[in-house]
């Protein structure tokens, strides 16, 4: 069984933007950082560190990390590890076109735990959870029957596609708070391959 079971990873290549710090709902000092990628944008978090350091606006960037799940609001968070800038890191490798046409990507292996579908108030729906580690995530398809139908009832699945980013402003106890809104796109199932273990040398005849 791989160790990557139940993990999402993510990655991005574009052009930085600007900078922004705010306040959580809970008064916890946020930074983020927008780039721009061909077509659209994406915000995504910083340390407050990096923040302090934020690179020329219009320098590229490479961003990639693992996709967590909030245990108690199961909000889906983009933990970022590893930052290279063009200009200061001496192995940034410089990205393609395809890359930069990208946006937010990922890919991981999980599980799936429960399809369901059916009518709500005279409307379909159509909902796919797949369990991370420490959370569960749920696709709301109803729009989309070729991508619900791809899903497995349950099980193992190789999953990959698009993360939507966005800052909105939200009402909380009476005070109005920024917060960055990640959806994960679905774009990719494959059937899930386990590794083979491996086999022992043959040892060598003795002479």
């Amino acid at each position: 069984m791989s160790i990557d079971l139940g993990k999402l990873f993510f990655w991005f290549c574009g052009y930085f933007s600007e900078g922004m710090a705010f306040t959580d709902e809970n008064g916890k000092p946020v930074y983020m950082a927008r780039y721009d990628y061909l077509g659209n944008n994406v915000v995504l978090p910083i340390t407050a560190e990096e923040y302090a350091n934020l690179p020329e606006p219009g320098t590229l960037v490479r961003v990639q990390r693992v996709i967590k799940g909030d245990k108690k609001s199961g909000k889906i968070t983009l933990n970022v590890l590893y930052i290279s800038i063009n200009g200061r890191d001496r192995d940034f490798k410089m990205p393609t076109a395809e890359e930069l046409m990208a946006g937010v990507v990922f890919s991981g292996t999980v599980i799936v735990a429960k399809k369901q579908a059916g009518l709500y108030d005279g409307k379909p729906y159509r909902n796919v959870t797949i369990a991370l580690f420490g959370v569960s995530y749920q696709f709301s398809l109803a729009n989309n029957e070729e991508m619900y139908n791809r899903f497995p009832e349950t099980g193992i699945i190789n999953l990959a596609g698009k993360v939507d980013t966005f800052i909105r402003s939200a009402e909380v106890k009476g005070n109005y708070v920024k917060e960055c809104v990640n959806t994960l796109i679905p774009e990719q199932i494959g059937k899930y391959q386990p590794q083979q273990p491996e086999k022992p040398a043959k040892q060598a005849a003795a002479a």
